[in-house]
């Protein structure tokens, strides 16, 4: 199974055609892209208001954060948090807190397996699954691994069983309106 985790996060991390691109303005670039209460509100407002060409609402509703693991406490601040502090005469509340939830992938800052792509900052803001930031296949459906078992030979010399696992899968990115990446500099 982390077969298939490592091919959605080399998918990711690859940004195949441009996937996030500045032009479907799902890449974020900037002094004001790190992980922050201001950065995260920027990218969720971000999120919901896409329109198409005729200027309807695309309806994205972000779902998940997905951070590495050196991203994990500001990201568990921003969203769990339930006070903020805040400039004189402002509300103290979190208006963040629980708005999506997280999750923390070690993929996207392993270096050592995916080089240049990984980083420690960048980190990802997706639509849920219905809305195919992310498509994953399996032939015929099957989700899990197919084991065959071949029983013992029949010849009296030979004492034997083999069984043979496969699991075909595949990844692709299908929608850039559906997910965010932000650059996180400094």
């Amino acid at each position: 199974m982390r077969k298939l985790s490592d091919l959605v996060y080399d998918t990711l991390l690859s940004n195949a055609g441009a996937f996030f691109s500045a032009g479907s303005s799902s890449y974020i670039t900037g002094a004001d892209t790190n992980l922050s209460t201001d950065g995260l509100t920027k990218k969720i407002t971000a999120m919901l208001t896409q329109r198409d060409a005729e200027g309807n609402d695309l309806d994205l509703r972000p779902t998940r954060l997905v951070v590495p693991p050196e991203l994990q406490t500001v990201a568990r601040a921003v969203l769990e948090s339930e006070y903020i502090a805040a400039q004189t005469n402002l509300p103290t509340g979190n208006s963040l807190r629980n708005a999506v939830g997280l999750e923390v992938e070690p993929r996207l800052s392993n270096t050592k397996k995916y080089g240049t792509k990984a980083s420690t900052k960048h980190w990802y803001l997706f639509a849920a699954p219905a809305a195919s930031p992310i498509i994953v296949g399996f032939l015929n459906g099957q989700q899990t691994p197919t084991v065959e078992f071949f029983g013992l030979d029949q010849t009296v010399n030979k004492l034997a069983v083999s069984w043979r696992v496969y699991f075909d899968f595949g990844a692709a990115l299908c929608d850039p309106r559906a997910a965010v990446r932000s650059k996180g500099e400094a």
